[in-house]
């Protein structure tokens, strides 16, 4: 019922109409119209032509590799019309997915081309065009016009020739067929096109060696008939080559599109329209009067328009009594303005209060009658259009309803947690709560599902398993060095004590295994123990040699430090120092300084000193007959070293392990210092466990007990960068392997180990590659024969070997006839490897003769007869069997990476090791490092979350992946899918944190969320769930906690709804409101739509056109509401408005007359360029890195002109922190104005191609030296950059004969009025200077019709102009008010929004004017400070008052109270309360409308630094730096002193004397708080100049505007 105490200002003749209504059961539900309404509509577009629906399904497919069928598949496609065309290409799509069309996949891959996701990556691959167009000389005249089909071909011996057309392209399969069959080439360099990650490869067979044919072909997929030709030409020229097995590369790149082409229309974005202050609407009002109230002509009750909710709050529909009762129209008019006033006055507090609880409760209360999905609709709806009186409309109801609300609020606040989005455990930054990053975050997790579900796995089990699946921990490893300090260790016997200081902790250890035998390795041992080391060393000697004699003194040894076991009558043992005597002389006494000291002799030599050592009868010694006698540990090679758990390995160690030792002492007693840990506090067992436990910087480990901190050893498995490529068994078993059947008593793991091992043959290393492959089987012969992880349990193992190179050559070559012998020692994948057959295969391929018959005569002698007749050692020329064995191991080659010269990969279920040195040696493949290779896979692996445990068996994993498909019998398919899930999660990981690798360190929590945690334990009243669409296959959980009366409530809703109506996503909310002291929302939102998905699923897409609805939102009049617009775009984008229609965006009226101009706002936007930001760091130790501040670095693309847009260039300041914007391509970060110094991170290429950018921060390292020449290979592809690098910031204008300088100002306005008064600004700058100007505005605030004026303002006036733009960075707090964030933008990044050229800067505010020449702030001695502003008038020090010209305008006086305003007294913060007593005697407060910085000192200074630290500090207080620009300046003037300029420069009428007026270099019309008046008011009144200007501009203005033509890509 409705309130009728309310309506007490109803007029009496209105009251019989609403009478009848509420009478009347039978009311229309329509809402009552009204014609006066704001609209505003928005639409994005990126500055990039669209990509086709076919490009967009292409990219999507690629990432379940299905891109080479899909483009198989419309390569048969008939010629067709562009309707036709995408029908096929959206069919052809959902044929190649699962789960004959429903495949979740499918989904994603749809809602993502809908949102134009891959219009970046198109756009890349178009950019590449350019390269090759230029390598090939193809231009028109060749055929190659814009948007035709074309192909570059690389034929050995030749140079790149274009095929340009169908008709040309027809004969490229029989181009490619000639070349290969001619043979490959191997007497030059090889030479192709840069190969990239958006090539679509149809064919590959590669070498190193030899040149052979590759082609790259271009095409719009958009052009059904351009792609169908090139698609043909380039499947029959795959086809071609495979069929015959040769070398060659295939591949397709999207091309340029014909014609004009519309921009890629785009979504995922939202608009904001906040209402202005008060304080602003008094200056935006000018004397215009505002249109107010509601009248009859405008009213129109009953009209089909539009619903004002303020007309139904009050528990009546006005358009029904309109409609029932025309007679009482104007009376119900009358009455609705009043309804409509009430709706807007401000709340009183006891009504505010519990307004969050009463929006709860309505949305509980919609979702109990009507569903989960429609309450949570109406939490949008409620906070969407708040300022429309919802307000007013909550505050309604009874007692209960109060007392409902007061119980909820209680329960509210007990909820722990803030506010927080979880999507799948992930607790979502607030910057990625958009529905490009959602999708980008969930794509791995979709494609594990596809990739799975397609070899027969139920995709609903795969979601439920893959959703609850979090990265691991790092395990504590089996591996054991015999580190000492380990409590707990079963630590070598043989351990020694360095020389140190008297109380000194051990923190360092290192393990040795050295050959006795060798002469340079026992000297080195030597030398080792006379260094002042505060640790302890524990010693094996190994001999490949005499492992025997080697066993034998290693007894001995441990014998003379710790005594002969079952010795008891010994009552000394010799000790340490005997111990290194008898080793030392062991190697003294062998005179002729021969290498080898295992001679016949080498016993003797020995036992003669070890005898010595004892004061007692020595015990006896045993020599040993069989070495696998004392093997009882997984074998460590020789020489190998261990500090700290880190492993060295090769014959370099020698040489540089001393200084290893000396850099790890540093580091450890550094970082110990750091932690402020006191050493000498802390145990010795524990300050190793917290070296071995990766030197986490934390007190934890401290805290610890050291059973729970037993170390892992990266360096035993690898320091370079690990990834996951999953391989499907078929891959697999196209290399020669089989299983690796341990002892009959072994027990097994649940998770299966596939090893598979590429090793490269190319080069001339023929003895390094017998030699590796040889260690390599003997290494996993070992590992099969002995229980080398903990309490004997080991997984079911399998091995492959495949080796590179030696394909295209007609004599045999090593490397073929190691294949030959591989695939005879290996015959079959499901057979159980021969392990003495491989023990005696690698002792014999590590000695034998490096010629191909004589690997074939060896391999022929232990593999047998059976095998002998692919051996025989006569057949030394390549076969076609030969060829086979190539051509069946490519794709498996091409799959993991080619492995480099001299290299190897090791792939364990998918997880890549390497790239591992064959020809060094540094890591050969000993058991100890395959066991830890295996523990990082199938311990470090992802865990399940299952009722907030962590639940760590493996027997619960296989369960799931058995239930979903797979067969625990099948060891090849097992790995497959395990892979594809430890794929798919850690891929999850670098997708939210936007790391290029998927072992990006990351904090990852094994306990539920905030929200998740919330959901379960909150009340009834503030929980809603929608359930998933279909609980069968539902894909991702997401867990919300926000106030139902927050920007939160306002932003995700849409994003919420649509995760669930398109992927069928379950959504579960918390409610949290909080209790309210003032208005909770000041704006209106609206979110952009896209298209909804087609009824018949992916292959039904065919009928979309790729338009895009856009957003469009509609307002009720509200009196005197000024709003103003702001697009919340995804944090990678770098958008500008282009055209408004004349509107201005910063100042929209809400109650705009009907038919204005005003009423309807149409805007579109322009997505620029792509945004990513880092850091950027030197030095190759972590903890020696530094800032590599003051730095220039730059994107260099590939095929084209650098762009100059704003930010394309970067200073890195102090912290290191960079930012950087290009548009979508593939790009060499460059290090610009140094030549001693290079990027050696990231090596590759950096790419912008993601409309969802990284999601965290690039990490950079700038090493010292030249490039290396792989780097410069990629920088000489690099387009030669222009824009910013070469640009010279030279001013225009002015009288070179009298100031040939450039003056470069700095400025900032938003909205036409203030884009009025600086345009004011800078004519009068001109008017007074005689020198030549630049101004540099930031273009984040800039209308867009000042940006179609600017260029043609600046060539009139006189004057240049650049427009600077600076991303607000990620780790600083953002202010969320426009002003402010205006302010800050004045101040807070004055290091990183100009160029390195540029030295100095004048910030002049947009609304002064300028009476005199700014060359001399220009030239004024700031006397070493970084910046300087002007006091408040009379405010200042003495010497700011003192210029000649100042004096004699105002009588000499040095009395600053003539020169104050006497009006404003009481205003004058700064000298009153906090302001008088933080300012103290010696500083001054300055006002920041002008002022000047020294850029040179101030970087050099981190100023920058400085004032964001100081920023980030205060405003933890949301209510501190009041006046943010000018606060914060004079809040650290002890930290950064100001210069005081001189008061002349700037006069404002708030704080000035009107006398001192006269005097005045520069008028600010800086608001009066005695007076309320507009802007432009008071700029006419105070500056009589101001008018004239102002007509002089608008002649300008009307002269451009009459000849300006429309706005260009390059001036956006």
């Amino acid at each position: 019922m409705p309130h009728y105490s309310r309506w007490r200002f109803c007029r009496r003749e209105c009251w019989a109409a609403v009478a009848a209504v509420l009478a009347f059961s039978g009311t229309d539900s329509s809402g009552p119209a009204f014609a006066r309404a704001l609209e505003v509509e928005v639409s994005a577009a990126a500055s990039w032509s669209r990509a086709s629906l076919a490009a967009e399904l292409l990219e999507g497919l690629r990432e379940v590799d299905q891109g080479v069928a899909f483009l198989r598949s419309l390569s048969q496609t008939s010629s067709a019309g562009p309707l036709e065309w995408r029908r096929a290409a959206a069919r052809a799509a959902e044929a190649s997915l699962c789960c004959a069309g429903s495949s979740s996949y499918a989904k994603l891959l749809s809602l993502r081309a809908r949102h134009a996701s891959s219009s970046a990556a198109v756009e890349a691959a178009r950019g590449l065009e350019q390269l090759d167009l230029q390598a090939a000389a193809a231009d028109e005249k060749s055929g190659c016009s814009k948007g035709s089909p074309w192909a570059a071909v690389w034929m050995p011996g030749k140079p790149v020739e274009a095929l340009c057309g169908a008709d040309a392209l027809a004969g490229l399969p029989a181009l490619v067929g000639s070349a290969s069959a001619t043979g490959a080439d191997s007497s030059e360099k090889r030479s192709g096109p840069m190969r990239t990650s958006l090539d679509h490869v149809l064919y590959e067979l590669s070498s190193a060696e030899h040149t052979y044919p590759e082609v790259v072909g271009y095409a719009d997929l958009g052009d059904p008939t351009a792609s169908a030709s090139l698609l043909s030409a380039l499947v029959k020229a795959a086809d071609e080559l495979a069929a015959n097995g040769h070398l060659g590369r295939v591949a397709f790149r999207h091309g340029a599109v014909a014609g004009d082409v519309p921009r890629a229309a785009l979504a995922g974005y939202g608009l904001e329209l906040f209402g202005r202050s008060a304080d602003e609407v008094a200056k935006s009002a000018d004397g215009s009067a505002a249109a107010s109230g509601s009248n009859e002509s405008d009213c129109n009750l009953g009209a089909e328009n539009f619903t004002d909710p303020a007309d139904f709050f009050h528990g009546v529909d006005l358009g029904v009594l309109a409609k029932r009762h025309p007679e009482s129209a104007s009376a119900l008019c009358h009455l609705r303005g009043d309804l409509i006033s009430q709706a807007e006055r401000p709340l009183p507090p006891w009504e505010l209060k519990r307004l969050g609880a009463k929006a709860a409760m309505r949305a509980i209360s919609i979702a109990n009658k009507s569903g989960g999905a429609a309450g949570l609709a109406s939490i949008g709806e409620v906070a969407q259009d708040y300022p429309s009186g919802w307000g007013r409309a909550l505050a309604g109801g009874s007692s209960d309803d109060e007392a409902i609300a007061r119980d909820l609020l209680d329960r509210a606040e007990m909820i722990q947690g803030a506010e927080s989005l979880e999507v799948n455990g992930w607790r979502v930054p607030e910057k990625q709560r958009g529905v490009l990053p959602l999708l980008r975050s969930q794509l791995p997790i979709f494609k594990a599902v596809e990739v799975l579900a397609r070899t027969g796995f139920d995709q609903g089990r795969l979601f439920r398993l893959l959703r609850d699946s979090r990265p691991g921990a790092v395990p504590p490893s089996s591996v054991n060095t015999g580190d000492p300090r380990l409590p707990g260790e079963s630590s070598a016997a043989a351990v020694f004590n360095f020389p140190r200081g008297m109380g000194q902790k051990r923190v360092v250890g290192v393990g040795l295994v050295l050959d006795p035998c060798r002469r340079s390795q026992m000297k080195f041992l030597q030398e080792l123990m006379q260094e002042p080391v505060p640790g302890v060393m524990w010693l094996q000697l190994k001999s490949n040699s005499n492992p025997r004699l080697a066993a034998f003194m290693q007894s001995g040894i441990e014998a003379l430090l710790n005594g002969a076991p079952n010795a008891a009558e010994i009552a000394e043992t010799p000790g340490e120092e005997a111990a290194l005597r008898v080793l030392m002389r062991f190697y003294e006494k062998k005179k002729d300084g021969a290498e080898d000291l295992c001679d016949s002799e080498a016993k003797k030599r020995f036992m003669g000193p070890w005898k010595k050592a004892w004061t007692s009868e020595p015990p006896k010694l045993k020599m040993l007959s069989d070495e696998d006698d004392f093997v009882d540990e997984v074998a460590l090679p020789v020489p190998s070293a261990c500090i700290n758990g880190n492993m060295l390995m090769g014959p370099d160690i020698i040489q540089t392990l001393i200084a290893e030792i000396n850099e790890e002492r540093d580091l450890s007693y550094r970082s110990l210092e750091m932690m402020r840990i006191p050493i000498q506090y802390v145990d010795e067992s524990m300050i190793a466990n917290w070296q071995y436990s990766g030197k986490k910087m934390s007190h934890v480990a401290f805290r610890t007990t050291p059973s729970f901190l037993r170390a892992w050893y990266p360096g035993i498995s690898t320091g370079a960068q690990i990834r996951h490529v999953s391989l499907a068994p078929q891959l697999v078993k196209s290399a020669p392997g089989g299983f690796l059947a341990p002892g009959d008593d072994a027990l097994h793991r649940q998770f299966p180990a596939v090893h598979t091992v590429i090793v490269s043959g190319e080069g001339e290393g023929g003895a390094s590659l017998l030699r590796y492959l040889g260690e390599l089987l003997e290494a996993y012969q070992q590992l099969s024969s002995h229980k080398v992880a903990s309490g004997g349990l080991a997984p079911k193992r399998a091995l492959h070997v495949a080796v590179t190179g030696g394909c295209a050559s007609d004599d045999l070559t090593i490397t073929a006839a190691l294949r030959r012998c591989l695939a005879a020692a290996m015959p079959a994948a499901h057979s159980p490897l021969d392990l003495n057959v491989m023990k005696n295969l690698g002792r014999t391929l590590r000695s034998c003769k490096v010629a191909p018959a004589a690997v074939l005569d060896a391999c022929s002698q232990i593999v047998g007869a059976a095998r002998e007749e692919i051996l025989k050692p006569q057949v030394v020329k390549t076969s076609p069997a030969d060829v086979d064995r190539c051509r069946q191991q490519s794709p498996l080659i091409q799959a993991v990476g080619n492995p480099a010269k001299g290299t190897a990969l090791l792939s364990l279920n998918g997880r890549i090791f390497g790239p591992l040195d064959v020809e060094k040696g540094v890591f050969a493949l000993n058991p100890a490092a395959l066991l830890q290779a295996e523990e990082l896979e199938l311990d470090y692996g992802p865990v399940l979350l299952r009722d907030d445990n962590a639940d760590l068996h493996e027997a619960t994993v296989v369960s799931e992946l058995g239930s979903a498909g797979a067969s625990d019998e099948d060891l090849y398919q097992l790995a497959f899918a395990l892979s594809v899930r430890s794929k798919a999660v850690f891929e999850s990981i670098a997708a939210r944190s936007g790391a290029d690798s998927d072992e990006e360190e990351q904090e990852h929590s094994l306990f539920r969320g905030p929200a998740e945690m919330a959901f379960r334990n909150a009340p009834q009243g503030l929980r809603l769930n929608v359930q998933p669409l279909d609980p069968s296959t539902a894909t991702v959980q997401i867990y919300a906690m926000f106030d139902p009366l927050s920007k939160e409530a306002q932003q995700l809703p849409p994003l919420l709804q649509l995760m669930h109506e398109e992927l069928g996503m379950e959504i579960s909310v918390v409610l949290r409101p909080s209790q309210l002291a003032e208005t909770p929302l000041s704006g209106y939102y609206r979110a952009a739509g896209v298209p909804p998905a087609p009824a018949g699923g992916l292959a039904a897409l065919g009928e979309w056109d790729g338009s895009m609805p856009g957003l469009r939102l509609q307002f009720p009049p509200r009196n005197g509401q000024l709003l103003s617009a702001q697009l919340l775009a995804p944090e990678a984008w770098t958008c500008s408005p282009v055209d408004s229609g004349g509107a201005d965006l910063d100042s929209l009226k809400a109650d705009a007359p009907r038919g204005s101009p005003e009423a309807k706002v149409q805007v579109r936007y322009v997505v620029e360029a792509l945004f990513l930001e880092g850091f950027a760091e030197m030095g190759a130790d972590a903890f020696r890195r530094r800032p590599a501040a003051g730095r220039q670095l730059a994107l260099n693309p590939l095929g084209r002109q650098t762009s100059s847009a704003a930010g394309a260039d970067s200073v890195v300041v102090k912290s290191g922190y960079f930012q950087l914007r290009q548009p979508p391509g593939l790009y060499k970060l460059a290090l610009r104005g140094s030549e001693q110094e290079h990027v050696s991170r990231p090596r590759g290429l950096v790419q912008l191609t993601d409309l969802a950018g990284r999601g965290a921060l690039l990490e950079v390292n700038i090493g010292d030296g030249s490039a290396s020449s792989e780097e410069g290979a990629v920088e000489a592809q690099m387009a030669a950059p222009s824009g910013e690098q070469s640009e010279s910031f030279e001013g225009s204008g002015g009288d070179p004969s009298v100031c040939n300088d450039t003056i470069h100002i700095f400025s900032v306005a938003s909205g036409l009025r203030y884009e009025r008064l600086l345009r004011i600004m800078m004519l009068s700058v001109r008017r007074h200077t005689q020198c030549k100007l630049r101004f540099w505005l930031v273009e984040n605030f800039l209308s867009p019709s000042f940006r179609r004026l600017l260029p043609g303002l600046a060539k009139q006036v006189g004057f240049s102009v650049s427009r600077v733009t600076y991303k607000w960075p990620s780790w600083l707090r953002e202010q969320t008010q426009k002003q402010r964030v205006i302010w800050a933008y004045k101040i807070l990044f004055l290091d990183v929004l100009f160029p390195a050229p540029v030295k100095r800067i004048l910030f002049i505010d947009a609304d002064q004017i300028v009476r005199a020449n700014v060359e001399e702030l220009w030239r004024m001695n700031l006397q070493g400070h970084v910046y300087g502003f002007v006091p408040f008038c009379g405010s200042g020090p003495p010497e700011s008052i003192s210029s000649s010209l100042w004096n004699s305008l105002t009588g000499g006086t040095k009395n600053q109270d003539e020169i104050r305003n006497p009006e404003t007294q009481g205003f004058r913060f700064w000298e009153q309360g906090f302001w008088k007593n933080h300012l103290g005697s010696s500083t001054y407060y300055h006002i920041s409308a002008l002022f000047v910085v020294d850029l040179e000192a101030f970087r050099k200074t981190a100023a920058g630094d400085i004032l964001r630290d100081v920023y980030q500090s205060l405003t933890a207080d949301p209510h501190s730096l009041a006046n943010l620009d000018q606060d914060l300046p004079n809040y650290i003037q002890r930290q950064l002193p100001i210069y005081s300029l001189p008061q002349e420069w700037l006069w404002c009428e708030s704080w000035c004397s009107e006398a001192s007026k006269q005097n005045a270099k520069t008028i600010d019309m800086c608001q009066n708080p005695v007076r309320k008046e507009g802007k432009l008011q008071q700029a006419k009144r105070i500056a009589p100049e101001w008018s004239k200007y102002d007509d002089e501009l608008q002649t300008i203005i009307d002269q451009l505007e009459r000849g300006a033509a429309p706005l260009q890509r390059d001036e956006l």
